[in-house]
C-alpha cells in the first residue's frame, strides 16, 4: 500500500493555490482525494475492474504513474 500515492505534485499545487486563496483544510492529501473522486486522477490498479471503466469514460484521463506499482492488491502481500 505504500506504493499508492496519497498526493502528486499537482495536489500540492491545488492545495497551496487554495490555501493562498484563503481555504482552510485543503491538504494535498484531500485535494487528491477530490481529485479522485471528481476523475481528474485515475490511479486504480490496472487490473481493477474500476480502471477500465474509467478509462473507457474519458480517455483523455492522465493516470497516475502504474509503472512502479505492483499489477494486484495480492502483490501487496508480504
Amino acid at each position: 500500500m505504500r506504493e499508492i500515492p496519497a498526493t502528486s505534485s499537482e495536489s500540492q499545487a491545488f492545495s497551496k493555490d487554495l490555501k493562498h486563496r484563503g481555504f482552510s483544510f485543503v491538504g494535498s492529501t484531500v485535494v487528491y482525494a477530490h481529485m479522485q473522486a471528481v476523475g481528474m486522477v485515475n490511479d486504480h490498479l490496472v487490473d481493477c475492474f474500476r480502471y477500465r471503466e474509467i478509462r473507457r469514460l474519458d480517455p483523455a484521463i492522465r493516470r497516475a504513474d502504474l509503472s512502479a506499482r505492483p499489477r494486484s492488491r495480492s502483490a501487496l502481500a508480504p
